[in-house]
């Protein structure tokens, strides 16, 4: 069975309360969003970048990818995932990572 993962707040996410694995994505982590916003009118447009540079990075597999397949790992063990940042509930890069490594495990299932 796979288990979740969700995009989480850090100023309202609390560690101790969860048994799952918790996975920082922000800023200077590997998988931070390395676009920033200079108002909130950007976020979209800033979400939007990091979904086109997961991608190319995804290719070149090395860090990013590295890092994707790990959590893609967890989630196959069973293991819930916590992806913290500062912007949930608010749009996220953490939706586009979540929606990937997803993406991910559906790609493998379908073709065992």
């Amino acid at each position: 069975m796979v288990g979740t993962i969700k995009v989480v707040n850090v100023k309202s996410f609390d560690e101790r309360k969860v048994d799952g694995e918790v996975i920082n994505i922000m800023r200077p982590s590997t998988l931070g969003n390395p676009f920033r916003m200079s108002s909130e009118d950007e976020r979209e447009i800033v979400v939007r970048k990091f979904y086109h540079y997961l991608r190319e990075e995804f290719k070149k597999k090395e860090k990013i990818y590295q890092e994707l397949i790990k959590i893609v790992e967890k989630l196959k063990s069973g293991k819930d995932v916590y992806l913290v940042c500062c912007c949930a509930p608010m749009l996220c890069h953490g939706d586009v990572i979540a929606n990937a490594v997803m993406g991910i495990i559906e790609h493998e299932q379908r073709n065992r």
